[in-house]
């Protein structure tokens, strides 16, 4: 009785170890194709978009959701796509896409089209514009932009004065 226990559990090692190998070889052929993807191999490009591994092929997917989301009126949809714009160093896209949301009363997007005019922000420095959007935010009710623009007071930044 003792030898059948001892057979399975050799059986289970086996199979486990069979399992990690397997996970393993995936894992790098995965990283491989990765590898040549970016290389620029349009075969490893096309194979990972076909397994839908490829994380710029999932990017790719998540931006062209949030740009017809956008496009069709959705104002958060919007914001996440300037987002997705700034984080990708896309500034002109960015701002866009925060003007528009903005222009619909996006609040977070008026603070956000504030802090890119502002000293060290992703736009060109523009401190008449970031008043204008600090001013908006504040008056949609978001307390960074009441404090900011009471900076821009104190300090008669973008003020006209």
């Amino acid at each position: 009785m003792t030898e059948v226990f001892l057979a399975i559990a050799a059986v289970i090692i086996l199979i486990q170890q069979a399992v990690i190998l397997a996970g393993r070889a995936k894992r790098k052929k995965a990283e491989r194709l990765e590898r040549l993807a970016a290389s620029g191999d349009t075969h490893a490009q096309a194979e990972l978009e076909h397994q839908g591994g490829s994380k710029v092929a999932q990017a790719r997917m998540v931006l062209h959701v949030c740009e017809r989301e956008a496009k069709s009126g959705d104002c958060g949809a919007m914001l996440r796509l300037a987002k997705l714009y700034e984080a990708g160093e896309s500034k002109e896209d960015a701002r866009v896409w925060f003007e528009r949301a903005a222009e619909k009363g996006n609040v977070a997007a008026m603070l956000a089209l504030a802090k890119g005019f502002d000293e060290d922000g992703f736009l060109d420095t523009d401190l008449d514009e970031a008043f204008r959007w600090y001013h908006a935010a504040a008056q949609g009710g978001n307390s960074e932009a009441q404090y900011r623009l009471g900076v821009c007071y104190e300090y008669g930044l973008g003020t006209g004065g």
